[in-house]
């Protein structure tokens, strides 16, 4: 794997080699608008080239080798608005100078940029796709334990926690295999993982990314086997080329929680140079136990702690093309509690990824854009689980490899219709391994519940089209799929499943008047089954799994409207929506060697049985008062119903809404007060009235509100936080831990 890397650069450093035309050097500045301060660490980026800069301690910065013509400039720094300028270069000129101001942020978040709709940079008011946005100054004034809980108050946001370290967002009713969550361009997530929570979330540290961005409803023409639910994508800041002085650029912070409930920190180093730039963080953070839920009879849990780094390297080959290398490294290290009676012990969960870009950019409007990725991801996981009638503990350790590349083309054939298309293929590979581990420290090998050898090979071709016709905006595109799923068990046997499938998606936009715009959707989704629906062997809820070679895929066709509404009034979007569930899995009772019982547990199966559907409205508005305060609010409804079987879909959260109001007068303060809200609970599945921790009258409502304030300084902030100021005991629907009540948490950060 190392030689190919190495011949994958090779090669695209000696294909690509730089050409020879006329270019002249931008210098700007860039001042804060409010207090007429230098900005520095502004980061400045060329549409359709290589090209970036960052601005020093003066605000100064500096472009070379800016192309002839019209050049399309992007300013970002996190807390303040995006802004966009055109650049025009005149041949007989060497050199350009401009100045330009950037506003603080006085709204929720940034609403300048949105990627994740359509892979490529759009406004989240032009997008037909209802999409939200966290920002990283929005992140650090409501901070969160875990990347699931910082999207709770999203619309369609909601967050399940069966597990002390097992939680998962839930969007639309849909969660776990269903969200697939998106780093780089690429799925972070292993295949093995099940449509119950994970503790994989928690590779993800929330206070070390820089933006979070969600896609609500079925995406999977966009990214894939299992976006059913939703798409979540998290990016990180990156290091800027300087065509100036070498630049260095870092930050440390620490974050705390009194009463042994949290603390750690991140850092951050960030080196720009000529034609080089470099990043390297890391994190780590130790979690007090949270309290379980009233029914629960499994014991109190003793915490958990995260800890990771990240790497990247960027080299700019040439003006127009650019190499960028990465490793990472996160690991999760604590006690988990799952369903009883056989409660699963997560011991440690291990992350990595090495990563190799190469894009290009070119003249062609057939190929404006060209990159191609490749990487290798290790997923390790390690736990204890009690197995059998005589309940003896079994530890079981397994190793996923998964190897991705992805190849995506960008095109703009005329001015009004933009394309990306591209092919991603993956193949992954499962070792596995376990034994019985008793008191008395002997060691007896057994079956794992993931086939040792088990391996997983796909390939995705897709395209995407965008079209803007006078007032109206079309989306649409298709993506075919393809499948292989082999493995061989000693107790089941040998099995193949080759399933194949196209979806497609069709969205429009269409402006009603200057500042609203009504839009639709409809998409068709499909997940595969995969490597997850294979882990089977295990006595869980009294019974045991054994692996169907009959499964089918299971399928979706969404559909929505809505409203989109922006101005200097007011900014809003509504959505009513239906998705459609179509060979939905259900384990039921069959036979194996014509026996109902296994090792004295009840034999199940999953089959593709049931059709359901879920439907619902999301709602989310904010208003400035002032140009330093604003109100802001979301409120989602969702039902689930599973036809086949007149049953309640499970986990589907109550009608929930927040409401909040950020002050900012100025000099650097800001104040930010939440209520959040759930209703009660009661339409519960047979599923769900079946767990020992669900109360039969359901999941009782609540009403809670945050309190936080701070302080920017020029080179960091302060922040003081008290959640739930009421001391509310809650939890979330569906899940079997509770809040951990009243929390007083401070936050420092300070940069150069």
């Amino acid at each position: 794997m190392k030689n190919l890397y190495l011949s994958l650069i090779t090669s695209l450093i000696l294909v690509f080699l730089p050409s020879s035309s006329t270019c002249q050097t931008l210098i700007g500045s860039v001042y804060h608008a409010k207090k007429g301060l230098p900005l520095s660490g502004v980061i400045i980026k060329v549409e359709g080239a290589a090209l970036s800069a960052v601005t020093d301690q003066n605000g100064r910065f500096f472009l070379d080798q800016l192309p002839p013509g019209t050049s399309e400039l992007l300013f970002q720094k996190t807390g303040f608005v995006t802004k966009g300028d055109d650049i025009e270069y005149d041949r007989g000129q060497d050199t350009i100078s401009i100045g330009l101001s950037l506003y603080p942020l006085t709204s929720s978040y940034d609403r300048e940029h949105q990627v994740i709709a359509w892979r490529q940079d759009r406004r989240s008011q032009q997008t037909p796709q209802a999409v939200a946005a966290l920002d990283q100054h929005q992140i650090r004034e409501l901070p969160s334990r875990n990347l699931p809980e910082a999207l709770l108050g999203l619309p369609a946001g909601a967050w399940i926690q069966n597990g002390y370290i097992g939680s998962s967002p839930q969007i639309r009713g849909l969660s776990g295999r269903y969200v697939p969550l998106i780093e780089d361009n690429i799925p972070i997530l292993p295949v093995t993982i099940s449509d119950d929570p994970s503790a994989w979330w928690l590779t993800v540290d929330p206070l070390s990314i820089n933006r979070a961005e969600v896609m609500r409803g079925g995406s999977a023409t966009i990214y894939g086997n299992g976006a059913l639910g939703g798409v979540i994508s998290v990016g990180h800041e990156t290091a800027a080329f300087t065509d100036g002085n070498a630049q260095i650029h870092g930050e440390a912070a620490t974050r705390l929680q009194p009463g042994s409930n949290e603390l750690g920190g991140h850092a951050g180093l960030r080196l720009s140079a000529k034609g080089l730039s470099a990043s390297l963080s890391g994190y780590t953070r130790q979690f007090g136990p949270m309290p379980l839920a009233s029914g629960s009879p499994t014991d109190q849990p003793s915490g958990y702690g995260t800890a990771g780094y990240r790497s990247r390297l960027n080299i700019r080959l040439t003006p127009k093309q650019l190499l960028e290398i990465g490793f990472e490294d996160h690991q999760v290290r604590g006690d988990t509690i799952g369903r009883t009676p056989f409660p699963w012990k997560t011991q440690a969960l291990k992350r990595q990824q090495l990563l190799s870009r190469w894009t290009g950019h070119f003249k062609d409007v057939w190929w404006r854009e060209i990159s191609l990725t490749a990487a290798r991801q290790t997923f390790s996981q390690d736990r204890l689980y009690a197995s059998g009638l005589s309940g003896m503990p079994v530890r079981e350790i397994e190793d996923l490899q998964t190897i991705r590349a992805l190849l995506q083309i960008k095109s703009n054939p005329i001015f009004v219709w933009n394309i990306v298309s591209g092919v991603e293929i993956a193949r992954h590979d499962v070792s596995s391994r376990a034994w019985i581990q008793p008191e008395n420290g002997s060691r007896e090998s057994t079956l794992p519940s993931m086939p040792n050898g088990a391996t997983q090979e796909e390939i995705g071709l897709f395209s995407l089209h965008t079209v803007d016709v006078l007032k109206l905006r079309l989306a649409f595109g298709g993506r075919a799929m393809a499948q292989r799923v082999n493995w061989e068990d000693p107790r089941w046997g040998a099995a193949t499943w080759t399933p194949q499938a196209l979806t497609g998606n069709l969205s429009a936009m269409y402006a009603l008047t200057r500042n609203v715009d009504i839009t639709s959707s409809f998409r068709t989704g499909i997940r595969a089954p995969g490597l997850s629906d294979l882990r089977g062997g295990l006595p869980v809820q009294q019974a045991v799994i054994i692996p169907s070679d009959s499964l089918n895929s299971e399928r979706s066709f969404s559909s929505e409207i809505g409203l989109k509404a922006a101005n200097k009034y007011f900014t809003g979007s509504l959505v009513f929506y239906h998705s459609q569930l179509n060979d939905w899995m259900r384990q039921i009772a069959t036979t194996y060697q014509g026996s109902h019982l296994l090792q004295g547990f009840v034999v199940q199966q999953r089959l593709n049985l049931d059709q359901a559907f879920v439907q619902g409205v999301e709602a989310e508005v904010e208003v400035p008062l002032h140009q330093s305060a604003a109100i802001y609010g979301s409120l989602t409804y969702t039902y689930g119903l599973n036809v086949s079987e007149s049953d309640f879909l499970s986990a589907i959260p109550p009608i929930n809404s927040r409401l909040g109001l950020r002050i900012s007068p100025g000099q650097g303060f800001w104040s930010r007060l939440e209520w959040r809200h759930a209703s009660n609970q009661n339409q519960l599945s047979v599923q769900e009235l079946l767990e020992p921790s669900q109360h039969p009258d359901g999941t009782p409502g609540w009403n809670v509100v945050h309190l936080h304030m701070g302080y920017d300084f020029q080179w960091g902030y302060l922040m003081l936080g008290v959640e739930n100021v009421f001391d509310t005991r809650y939890m979330y629907h569906g899940s079997s831990i509770e809040s951990p009540g009243r929390l007083l948490i401070f936050s420092m950060q300070v940069g150069f």
